[in-house]
């Protein structure tokens, strides 16, 4: 069975000027293994999705990039340079 879980939170800057947080979802599977006698089960993280808090779905170009899937709009990370990165 699988869950899905929001694991990272990002700024970015738009294309178009305008500043996006994108959220990344992983899926977490469970998986058995055969090194384990007893048969014990353990998740692991498998495919991941990116998407605006605005609800457009991203395909990830690079760590620091994202394209909406209709292809309309780049995102760049923000990058703040002296700064610590905020805590959640």
């Amino acid at each position: 069975m699988a869950e899905r879980r929001r694991t990272d939170r990002t700024s970015t800057l738009g294309s178009d000027g305008q500043s996006y947080e994108v959220e990344e979802y992983t899926e977490f599977i469970n998986v058995g293994s055969h090194d384990t006698p007893t048969g014990q089960r353990e998740t692991r993280p498998g495919l991941k999705d990116y998407w605006t808090t605005t609800g457009r779905h991203l395909n990830r170009i690079d760590a620091d990039t994202w394209r909406t899937v209709d292809g309309g709009l780049t995102l760049h990370r923000v990058i703040l340079r002296g700064k610590p990165p905020p805590t959640a």
